[in-house]
Parts: C-alpha cells; sequence; structure tokens
C-alpha cells in the first residue's frame, strides 16, 4: 500500500502539493551535514546521453542534472518536486504550479513555457523518445500563465502524476536544447538540478560540479559527482572493496549477501517493493513465437526452481507473473504454465511435424556474465525438449536497443517499476510504443483491462483490473516473469543521505548525498 500513488486514496478534487518545499533530511548520528568531496558511482551499463528524450525512467545521474517535476518520497508516494503542486476535479484535466524562481543552470527561468516545450519534445515523433509513452495520453498541454501548466488528457487517469516522476518531468533548458542542436545530452546537458554538465566521455565517466544556484538552499554538499559505468559485476564488487567507487548498483545475491555480513564495509540500500522483474520475453510478430505453441512449450521447458538454484542460490524471489508474491497487486489466480517438460516436447514435435524441420531460434541477452550464465541454463533447458537454441550476447548497450527496436527472437529482459500503470499500460496496450512494447503484442481484452487500472481511484478496482489483465496474459504469454528483482546500490559506511524511491534504490537523489570525513 505504501508504494501506491497519494492521489488514489482521495476523492473529489485530486491534489498533491508541497508548498514548503521538500522535507529536510534529518541529520543522523554522524552529526551534521558536511561540505565538500566527490562521489563516485559504479552504475550497470551504458549511457547513450544525457537528454531526457534519450531515457524513460530516471537515474541518479539525470536526478544530479535535472531534478524532477514529481518525484516518489521515502514512503513510496508521489509528490511535487520542481512542482509546488499538481491538482485535477476530474482526473482528465490536470493542473500543475511550479516552483517560483527556479533556474537554470544558464540562468534562463525554468517557466510553464519550458515545461510545455520538454513535453512537446516527447510527443514529437521526429524525436524518438524514449519516454513517448508517458506522454502519449496527453492531448494539450498549455502554459496558463509563468507558473501554471495545464494538462488535458484522453481520458481520466488518476495515476498520471507517476508520468511526470520519469524522463517526462526531467525538464531540460530550451535555450541549450535549441543552441546544441544533435548534440544536446553528449556535450552539453541543461536542468536545474543540483550538479552542472562538466564533462562526458562515453562509456567511461560523466562529471557533474556542484550548481552553487540550486533551487534548495544548502545543497547540495558534495563538490562532485561522478558516474562510472561497469557491465560487469565482478568489475564493479571489485572497484567498490578496492575504494575506486563510493557506491555500485547490484542485483546478485553473492554482493547483496556480502553487505549484509559487513556493515562496517558496506551499507546496503535493497528495494522495500516494486512492480515487475525479469524473464524471457517473445517477439510474437515473427515465427516461431508467433506460434502460441512454441511460447508454451519454453513456459513448460523452464524448471524455475533448478534456474533460481543455480543462479543466485535459491535466493531470489520467484514469479510466475507480473506481481510478486507479497505484494499489493499479487492474487496468485491466474493459471500460468507449470514445468511440464513432456509436454513442452510434444508441442515442440507437434510443431515440427506442421512446419517441417527443426525448431530453431535464437535466444539473446547481454554479455554481463550472470546474465550470460542465464541464457547459458535456459537454451539447456530448452535443448532438452527439441529446441534448436543459438545464443546472442552483445555488449548491454546494443542488446537493450536490438530489443527496444523489436530486431529480437526471444531475449532476457526486465520489466519493473512502481507504479502498474507506467509498468503495463505502454508495455502492453495495443498502441503501445515500440520501446516499450516489444513483443509486437495486442489483446483488446488486456487494453479494456489496463484502462480500467489506469483510471480508477479505488484501489480494490485497480487490484481487481490488474487481476484480470494477469488472467489474459497468462494465457498468451507474451513474456515469462521468472524472478522478482533485488535492485540494490551498496554505499560505503562514511556515505550518509541517501534518499531514494523505495521500489528503486538506484532511483537515489545525489543532490543530498554527504561524506563523513
Amino acid at each position: 500500500m505504501a508504494l501506491l500513488v497519494a492521489v488514489l486514496a482521495l476523492t473529489g478534487c485530486i491534489s498533491t502539493s508541497s508548498a514548503s518545499g521538500p522535507a529536510a533530511i534529518p541529520e543522523s548520528e554522524a552529526g551534521p551535514p558536511q561540505y565538500g568531496g566527490i562521489f563516485r558511482y559504479a552504475p550497470v551499463g551504458v549511457q547513450t546521453g544525457y537528454d531526457p528524450i534519450k531515457r524513460g525512467l530516471l537515474d541518479p545521474s539525470m536526478n544530479a542534472l535535472y531534478d524532477s517535476l514529481m518525484r516518489y518520497n521515502a514512503d513510496g508516494i508521489v509528490e511535487p518536486y520542481l512542482a509546488e503542486s499538481l491538482e485535477s476535479a476530474d482526473t482528465q484535466n490536470w493542473t500543475l504550479t511550479l516552483r517560483p524562481g527556479v533556474m537554470f543552470h544558464d540562468g534562463t527561468p525554468l517557466d510553464a513555457e519550458a515545461v510545455v516545450f520538454n513535453i512537446r519534445r516527447h510527443q514529437d515523433p521526429n524525436s524518438a523518445s524514449r519516454a513517448a509513452s508517458y506522454v502519449r495520453d496527453i492531448v494539450t498541454v498549455e502554459a496558463v500563465d509563468a507558473q501554471t501548466v495545464h494538462f488535458g488528457l484522453t481520458a481520466p487517469i488518476a495515476s498520471f502524476p507517476s508520468n511526470l516522476t520519469t524522463a517526462v518531468g526531467a525538464i531540460a533548458s530550451p535555450t541549450a536544447v535549441r543552441n546544441a542542436g544533435e548534440d544536446y545530452g553528449r556535450t552539453v546537458a541543461v536542468g536545474a538540478g543540483p550538479f552542472r554538465f562538466e564533462q562526458w566521455q562515453p562509456d567511461q565517466r560523466l562529471t557533474l560540479r556542484r550548481n552553487p544556484e540550486y533551487w534548495q538552499e544548502g545543497l547540495p554538499y558534495l563538490d562532485e559527482f561522478q558516474e562510472l559505468p561497469m557491465s560487469d559485476t565482478e568489475t564493479r564488487f571489485a572497484a567498490y572493496q578496492g575504494g575506486a567507487v563510493e557506491a555500485a548498483w547490484f542485483q546478485e545475491p553473492t554482493q547483496i549477501n556480502w553487505a549484509i555480513e559487513n556493515p562496517d564495509l558496506a551499507t546496503l540500500h535493497a528495494s522495500t517493493g516494486g512492480v515487475g522483474g525479469t524473464g524471457l520475453v517473445f517477439q510474437l510478430q515473427t515465427p516461431p513465437f508467433d506460434d502460441l505453441r512454441v511460447r508454451r512449450a519454453v513456459a513448460m521447458a523452464v524448471d524455475y526452481d533448478a534456474l533460481n538454484n543455480a543462479l543466485f542460490q535459491g535466493s531470489m524471489p520467484t514469479m510466475e507473473g507480473p506481481f510478486v508474491e507479497g505484494s499489493y497487486w499479487y492474487t496468485g489466480t491466474a493459471d500460468w504454465p507449470d514445468f511440464d517438460p513432456d509436454a513442452a516436447r510434444a508441442l515442440v514435435e507437434e510443431y515440427e511435424a506442421e512446419h517441417g524441420g527443426d525448431l530453431a531460434f535464437t535466444l539473446g541477452c547481454h554479455s554481463a556474465p550472470s546474465r550470460r550464465r542465464y541464457a547459458e541454463l535456459i537454451q539447456n533447458m530448452l535443448t532438452q525438449v527439441g529446441m534448436t537454441v543459438a545464443l546472442d550476447t552483445p555488449d548491454v548497450a546494443e542488446y537493450v536497443d536490438r530489443v527496444n527496436a523489436k530486431d529480437y527472437q526471444i531475449g532476457c529482459f526486465p520489466k519493473n517499476g512502481t507504479d502498474p500503470d507506467l509498468v503495463y499500460f505502454p508495455s502492453f496496450s495495443c498502441s503501445g510504443p515500440t520501446t516499450s512494447n516489444v513483443f509486437g503484442y495486442c489483446n483488446e481484452a488486456a487494453d479494456a483491462a489496463l484502462i480500467e487500472g489506469r483510471r480508477s481511484v479505488d484501489l480494490q478496482d485497480r487490484k481487481a483490473a490488474y487481476e484480470k489483465f494477469e488472467e489474459i496474459i497468462a494465457q498468451d504469454l507474451p513474456m515469462l516473469w521468472q524472478w522478482g528483482d533485488t535492485f540494490s546500490v551498496i554505499t560505503k559506511p562514511n556515505v550518509y543521505g541517501y534518499v531514494s524511491n523505495p521500489a528503486n534504490p538506484e532511483d537515489f537523489q545525489p543532490g543530498y548525498l554527504w561524506l563523513r570525513n
């Protein structure tokens, strides 16, 4: 329940406001925050730039550069951040009021016209925005005055405030975007966040410097925030242990358990909830996975327990559908296929007899050793029921680009987030954008359930709608979830002020971080 949008519990005029600004970060036992220092963070993978249209969700570097109009607080509730309030009487028309006096790093004002400019960039099909799914329901966006923006939606959408926690809510300076052209996000990136863009060396290091004119007085504490991407888990772990970084992203139990067992060497920031997880995705528009029998054969060929034991020592929360057991949205009523290799083999033989030749395809995943190991295990399980499976494991960036372009047959991929509408409506609706609906999936009954889930302000009605949605996709099988993601960040014991989205601890706010000397 804590992870649900606050407005959903309200009736009548829906309003979220924070007129006095974000709540202060309480002092810890380490005493008052100290100024200065360089914070180095090792995320997984590489970035394609720091332009909001190149992103879907926000990460620490984007939070450092831009802030966002709305954000999730420590309780998982959506609240205004760069915005001062967001209100609606009918959940179809929304009025956003900006904080007064907020300036971009280039000295231009972050006003209503700047918000409109950014929203329309995401809507422009020529921009190929990766956050397009979050603006597709905005029919009109207008500057009412310097501090006020009106949003008109296609229909009532109670979860709309969550959309403004994504890259859509990261507002870039229109002046900087126009001046930089195609280079925006690579050689220059101008927001209103706590840090200013200094330099980006692709695949190596992003350097951000303290913004002395930040809108939150007294922040940030750090002199510099650096991002050093490292795809390989062992490389990140070695960098952390060797003191090359102050923080690193991890998902694997080995590193997470190490942090738990060594509190004098690391502080673990783990997820306390969320929606979705990781598993296998199918390309439904081309053979062989346009045939439901093949997808069912894959589902019945995978031994989830064996997979969990081999990859995670049995410690990863397993899933059969889009919600982890124990989450608010979980019901357990959908009929997902059980592990049954004999039935899988029969379906493979039936398909081969009908089409002639072997059932052969390529399984894709990225090249990180843990994912390569996962792909090899899946390959072995599918081979045992008669499938011929080749592996394709490019680097993370290339693999993600391929999946987003639907250039794959079957692959490993996550679908996760904080609110089910943000995760599943763009991904599984018939009109979902390519970069979200990577399956080419379309079922009108699933669409109806997703629409019902996003429009209702009643939590029980929303839950019932997502229960219907799960029952439908359990039959269609566009994706097989296999474990709930345990995204975690490990920080050095002298790191304080760690503020993040509780469903995704990687979504932390660098502006509040400080280092104890």
